[in-house]
């Protein structure tokens, strides 16, 4: 449950952020250079185009897998 709620408390966080940076400035080289300061440009464009942006921001934070499901065994 500590582990839901820390990836939830990270998601909204990268989403907030990305919310206050999203900007179109008219034309889309001018956006494409403005989001290029930004940390993550990939999630602003699919913002900004009306797309799902949800599976780049769970991709960013996904825990790393700590053990195997099955070892290999020697022969």
């Amino acid at each position: 449950r500590e582990v839901a709620a820390d990836l939830d408390a990270q998601f909204a966080a990268i989403e907030t952020r990305c919310r206050a940076e999203l900007k179109d400035l008219g034309d889309r080289k001018s956006t494409a250079l403005y989001f290029q300061t930004c940390a993550h440009p990939k999630i602003l464009f699919a913002m900004l185009d009306g797309k799902d942006y949800a599976p780049h921001i769970w991709r960013l934070i996904r825990p790393a897998s700590t053990r195997t499901f099955r070892l290999a065994e020697p022969g």
